[in-house]
């Protein structure tokens, strides 16, 4: 900025150069003069010849050439002098911050580190669907499959990928209820299924997280109990109301076969379903 506008101003105005002094000769101003000049000469900026110097002691009037050497030599040292220590400096210092910034690593190992570091770097991630499916693949048909062995379970309550779960088992859960504990990965779907096959239940609790958006692998591994439990109730828990997401939980369910008075967003109804389960008569109006 500095350099361009004092291109303009000697562009736009007429100025005069000249020295004054008591003590000093002209000798001396030549000198100075060629001196300061040296080095912008060599990037083109003549300095003004020693005539030109020695007559510019204002007290005769110069030409207009030379007041052209002059500014040019000016210009020359601000841009020498002023600006071009300004750009080595710059360069240096991005050069030296580029250089130290890709040695920069952290410890994670430092006690302000620890805390963070199953944040960023968990040991391990839990999978899910990148994108919903569409209806015809939400739920997969299966036929009945009698029980294989060993007799019927009355009541089971189970929980499937609690991000965030609660006291488990709830404190509430009827004396009667089997604890299945909570389902986090494809193995324990799996053995789960496998244990409605050996010992069918007359009523089953699913509880999912509500406050996740729902999972096309959750809803289809609901789908697949469904068919092989008599009974089913699935209840959304979420740490706050969110009616949109519950809504869509519920699309999704009922597109997988469950019916919509079978899906709570609390505990207490599904568990006095299940406390229902161990009255006398209550097997057979399944």
């Amino acid at each position: 900025c500095a350099v361009l506008t004092l291109l303009i101003t000697v562009s736009a105005r007429r100025f005069t150069f000249n020295w004054e002094t008591t003590l000093l000769s002209p000798d001396a101003f030549v000198s100075i003069t060629q001196a300061l000049g040296w080095l912008p000469s060599l990037l083109g900026f003549p300095i003004p010849a020693e005539s030109v110097i020695r007559a510019s002691d204002g007290l005769e009037a110069l030409p207009p050439s030379a007041q052209v050497a002059w500014s040019t030599w000016l210009v020359g040292c601000v841009v020498v002098y002023g600006l071009l220590p300004r750009l080595i400096a710059l360069a240096s210092s991005v050069s030296l911050a580029r250089r130290y910034l890709d040695r920069i690593s952290i410890d994670e190992h430092l006690p302000a580190y620890v805390e963070l570091r199953n944040r960023f770097q968990p040991p391990s991630e839990r999978m899910k669907a990148d994108a919903p499916a569409g209806p015809e693949v939400l739920r997969r048909q299966h036929a009945a499959m009698p029980p294989a062995s060993g007799s019927h379970r009355s009541a089971v309550i189970v929980g499937i990928e609690l991000g965030n779960p609660p006291a488990w088992p709830p404190s509430d859960l009827p004396t009667h209820a089997q604890d299945a504990g909570i389902i986090d990965d494809r193995a324990q779907r799996h053995a789960f299924l496998d244990s409605l096959h050996a010992q069918p239940v007359r009523r089953l609790i699913l509880v999912c997280d509500g406050s996740q958006t729902p999972d096309r692998g959750v809803v289809h591994f609901v789908g697949e109990v469904v068919d092989l439990a008599g009974d089913t109730r699935v209840v959304l828990l979420a740490e706050e109301s969110r009616p949109q997401r519950q809504a869509s939980w519920k699309e999704r369910l009922s597109a997988a076969g469950m019916d919509a008075d079978h899906i709570f967003t609390t505990l207490e109804p599904a568990l006095a379903w299940l406390e229902d389960a161990h009255e006398p008569g209550s097997a057979n109006r399944l």
